[in-house]
């Protein structure tokens, strides 16, 4: 079955292109083609179709092989340009291809135009399906950095004698600690005036193989810290990853609710409550107690919380009791 290929022909001879179709349909193929002999037909033509191959004549009465390569490479078109010539010397030849023709041929033999043509096809495809790689890495690379960038923590590597080769996080920003200045510093510089602080504990345990975590206060906020080995493919600690996450938000809600705890606490422990319905006599209001005794309210109330009573008078019993004083 004949494999379709869309061609431009940049040549003068309708003779010569003719022989070019035969050689294509012989290999295989069956072309799609136009023909075009000057600079403004190729650009038209290119701008119209797209096109798989380039076949160009390299001395032509209106154009040249060479303007027809310039040509395709203003375009910005990652196409295969091979120079079909019936007279080239070897030192054109190597002008044409420093300029970036990608082989040559002469007319009167033709065998290597098919294999030279399924050749460039190939490395085309590759060629593209590198770029496209290429370009799917930069667009992760650049995904992950904003990730890194963004993520509210810290992230950051070490090697087997902690010093610290890569580091990222909007955690760092509240702590006011620069990124590229941490870079090449060791975990131990950070932390001399107490070297069995957690944190060189749990890089130590890292590099023994064993994942650590721990809390410290560090810049006036909470960090809660987990410390994982690097491995070689081979399982060998290359050194310790390490995630941080800032807990001050929580921490302060902890402190908040262990104070409210203790003061809750300490109200309970300083008095005593009444609970349920308290029997009171509606003439000399003495109280029933438990035990059925009716008692007097003061004395009831003294039993049963840590209230005392101080005796007065209110002003409506002093005017009934003590007119005069009225």
């Amino acid at each position: 079955m004949s494999k379709p290929l869309r061609v431009l022909i940049v040549e003068d001879s309708e003779d010569d292109t003719a022989l070019l179709l035969r050689e294509l349909q012989h290999g295989g193929y069956a072309p799609t083609f136009e023909r075009v002999d000057t600079p403004e037909a190729m650009s038209a033509a290119l701008d119209q179709q797209k096109w798989e191959l380039v076949l160009a004549d390299w001395s032509m009465p209106r154009f040249s092989g060479l303007t027809a390569l310039d040509l395709l490479k203003n375009k910005g078109l990652d196409l295969p340009f091979i120079i079909v010539s019936g007279v080239i010397g070897e030192e054109t030849a190597v002008v044409a291809m420093k300029a970036g023709a990608h082989d040559y041929l002469m007319k009167h033999n033709l065998k290597r135009l098919c294999p030279a043509i399924e050749r460039e096809l190939r490395e085309v495809r590759e060629r593209r399906a590198r770029m496209r790689a290429e370009q799917a890495l930069r667009e992760s690379e650049a995904r992950l950095q904003l990730v890194m960038e963004q993520l509210p923590a810290i992230i950051w590597i070490t090697d087997t004698k902690l010093r610290i080769t890569f580091v990222r996080g909007a955690g760092l920003q509240p702590l006011t600690l620069d990124p590229n200045q941490l870079v090449g510093t060791t975990v131990l510089e950070h932390f001399q005036d107490d070297p069995e602080r957690p944190p060189l504990t749990a890089h130590a345990v890292a590099l023994r193989g064993e994942p650590c975590s721990f809390e410290m206060k560090i810049r006036g906020r909470w960090l809660q810290a987990y410390i994982e080995p690097m491995r070689a493919p081979d399982g060998i600690v290359t050194g310790c990853l390490g995630i941080a996450l800032d807990i001050t938000a929580r921490k302060q809600a902890e402190e908040g609710r262990e104070k409210l705890i203790l003061a809750l606490q300490d109200a309970l422990d300083n008095i005593k409550t009444l609970r349920g319905l308290l029997p009171i006599c509606a003439s000399c209001n003495k109280i029933r107690d438990s035990h059925g005794h009716w008692d007097h309210i003061e004395s009831y109330i003294q039993a049963h919380t840590d209230a005392n009573f101080t005796h007065s008078i209110c002003p409506e019993c002093t005017k009934k009791l003590y007119p005069q004083l009225g």
